[in-house]
């Protein structure tokens, strides 16, 4: 029965490779992939990054000269880019990572510490 009981907690809470590609294609830009893998340090990263882009590009008139502006905005915006790009390799890695913590933490794996999160 205790089994059982395990096996219905994993299925639950597991992360799924589609929702996170789904998160990645729509919002990947603002790390919702990384939220929904319990990776909020660099989701709130990318998420700050994008904020930061994004009032740089629409206060441009009002943040300095029109000369400098442009340069930070493109780099932050590339630099962004580049970590959302390289990140759908990487999200096959990281949900058999959260799904292993998962498993090894419902086994009652003493050796792993770090217990996933809840939604």
């Amino acid at each position: 029965m205790l089994a059982n009981q395990r096996w219905a907690t994993f299925e639950a809470r597991r992360k799924s490779h589609v929702a996170a590609y789904l998160l990645w294609l729509l919002l990947g830009a603002v790390g919702a992939h990384r939220f929904y893998l319990q990776m909020r340090a660099s989701g709130f990263g990318m998420l700050c990054l994008a904020c930061f882009a994004g009032v740089t590009f629409f206060f441009s008139d009002l943040l300095g000269t029109e000369d400098t502006v442009p340069i930070v905005t493109s780099a932050t915006m590339l630099l962004l880019g580049i970590w959302v790009l390289l990140d759908v390799f990487r999200i096959p890695g990281f949900v058999r990572d959260y799904n292993d913590r998962l498993i090894h933490w419902l086994s009652g794996d003493v050796a792993t510490r770090r217990r996933p999160r809840r939604h």
